[in-house]
């Protein structure tokens, strides 16, 4: 099919690092959604592998996939785990709702498709789904986790109630983004519950 994207309806942000092996699967599996009004934001990390080449030769057939590096941080010793590519990719992300993907994670196909519905129909800035866990290998399901329908700040503070690749998030909410801390993805939902000022997400 050919796209002409102006402003796509989703942005997603996907950082990745020496993740060769990864990144196709990743792409096609983005590519298989019933949803298709989005944008593919790959932020390489500074890989040592060929998973950019990978990333470039999607891009060049798909204008949905975007390529970037993440420049170079100021401090690189601080620089540990993807807080800063994400938000780099937050900065360059076109659309005002934004999900984000871990490398090695992968979607099922029709998961913007339904949440975009539910996102749209409750009114709401952030939403996020069950999941299950499984093997990456051989794709056998090991676990389904299933959360609780609302959450609110409390709920963040014993653990983070919110897996980053099941979130879907209006841009206006993200604030400050990602802090450079092993913890990012728990400190940003902690943040966004504040903004919320405990209305439920």
């Amino acid at each position: 099919p050919f796209y002409i994207l102006l402003k796509p309806k989703v942005s997603i942000i996907t950082p990745f690092i020496n993740a060769e092996s990864l990144v196709a699967k990743l792409i096609e599996n983005i590519q298989a959604q019933t949803f298709e009004d989005w944008e593919l934001i790959m932020i390489d990390d500074d890989s040592l592998d060929g998973g950019g080449s990978i990333v470039k030769n999607f891009a060049a057939r798909d204008c949905r996939i975007k390529m970037l590096n993440s420049p170079k941080y100021r401090n690189e010793k601080s620089r540990i785990g993807p807080w800063y590519a994400r938000n780099y990719g937050l900065e360059n992300a076109k659309s005002d709702l934004v999900a984000f993907l871990d490398v090695d994670d992968l979607w099922h196909p029709q998961k913007l498709e339904l949440q975009l519905e539910v996102h749209e129909n409750l009114g709401v800035g952030v939403t996020y789904t069950n999941y299950f866990t499984f093997d990456l290998s051989t794709r056998i399901i090991n676990e389904y986790r299933e959360f609780p329908p609302l959450v609110n700040y409390r709920s963040f503070l014993s653990h983070n109630p919110i897996p980053i690749s099941t979130s879907m998030i209006n841009k206006s909410l993200v604030g400050r983004g990602f802090a450079p801390t092993f913890l990012e993805d728990y400190c940003f939902w902690l943040e966004v519950a504040k903004r919320i000022d405990g209305k439920g997400i």
